[in-house]
């Protein structure tokens, strides 16, 4: 279940859109809400609210005063942003028992210099907690209907079983995808078909409604297009846990090409 979710502000566009997404998930799972502010010229790498500038504060304010956010237990940390962010934001996950990261990033387009959008894509490799990426507004956010990618080995099985914990309460629609690519490892269906269809009867003896799609593509990042082109969902899915330092790579290269590209709101999970 989510306990705390944690929200890196820049007071960027991106933190907005983030801010809203966090907000509704807050409510759904009635946990609470951290907003994790960087400001570029704190002197030291942390510190409460209680010590920061006032007008840190009330940009922070206003910034979630946009939003209804009543009855949201809601907590306020400020953290140094120079060069030491990644690291300070790592350390504060770990130490506060973080249960999801909800974050905005510019994806190929907006501005560069914004200390979360550019960082957001680095984060997705190293965070120990699932991380929501979200680089475009979100209007009426709610996760009906969700892509899962994945090779489907056993790797991936214990991401998946807390995957399906974390959207319990949305009774979402899954769609389990594969792209078969020329030389993939796992191209045959002998190994492929009975790998996805125990994932599908896990996410239905779950109480999920789940279909499974193995989609044939010269490139991996435009299979993956073509079906969300298709299928139309609300959020997708990608675990990044992998044994070997090659598969990590691959992974997470195809995580950023995904939120790059397609413009949803993503989902990254390392187990």
């Amino acid at each position: 279940m989510i306990n705390k979710i944690l929200v890196p502000v820049d007071f960027s566009g991106h933190a907005i859109n983030a801010t809203e997404a966090a907000i509704s998930l807050s409510r759904l799972y009635e946990c609470q809400l951290i907003f994790y502010v960087v400001v570029n010229d704190l002197p030291s790498k942390s510190t409460t609210e209680k010590s920061i500038d006032l007008g840190v504060e009330e940009k922070l304010n206003n910034l979630i005063g946009q939003f209804d956010y009543k009855g949201i237990e809601v907590e306020k940390v400020f953290s140094s942003g120079k060069g030491e962010f990644i690291h300070a934001i790592q350390q504060y996950i770990s130490n506060n028992a973080i249960d999801l990261v909800v974050m905005g990033s510019h994806g190929t387009s907006g501005p560069k210099n914004t200390a979360i959008g550019s960082n957001a894509l680095k984060l997705i490799r190293d965070l120990p907690c699932p991380i929501l990426v979200i680089n475009e507004k979100v209007t009426n956010f709610g996760l009906n209907k969700i892509v899962f990618i994945s090779n489907f080995d056993n790797d991936n099985l214990a991401p998946f079983q807390q995957i399906l914990k974390m959207i319990l309460p949305f009774k979402s629609e899954l769609h389990l995808l594969n792209i078969d690519t020329p030389g993939f490892f796992k191209d045959s269906d002998t190994i492929m078909k009975p790998a996805m269809e125990a994932f599908q009867k896990h996410a239905e003896e779950n109480g999920f409604v789940c279909h499974a799609y193995r989609k044939s593509n010269t490139l991996i990042e435009q299979g993956i297009n073509e079906f969300i082109e298709q299928v139309q969902p609300d959020m997708v899915l990608i675990p990044t846990h992998k044994r070997s330092m090659l598969q990590r790579l691959f992974v997470s290269s195809l995580a950023e090409a995904v939120i790059n590209h397609v413009g949803l709101p993503v989902m990254t999970m390392k187990i």
